[in-house]
């Protein structure tokens, strides 16, 4: 199972890390809260955007990206695998 971090309204974001670049995944949470169905990918570039009427804007930090839903800041961390 792929760990996600839970946003505001029914959103949730996953970070996979592909080569050198980040993306993140915003999606919706499904069964019982226990999966994130992704309908949004976005890369490291700064930007927001419109998702089921929310502004959501995506951002770099230095452990990963910081999603913000309608002013909520969430910090989607990178783990490094063990």
């Amino acid at each position: 199972m792929i760990e996600f971090t839970v946003l505001s309204f029914g959103l949730c974001a996953v970070l996979f890390q592909h080569s050198q670049d980040e993306v993140v995944g915003i999606g919706n949470l499904r069964q019982g809260g226990g999966n994130c169905e992704i309908f949004y990918l976005a890369d490291a570039t700064d930007h927001t955007i419109s998702l089921q009427g929310h502004a959501v804007d995506i951002n770099r930090w230095s452990d990963g990206m910081v999603v913000t839903v309608d002013g909520r800041r969430f910090f989607i961390r990178h783990e490094e695998a063990a």
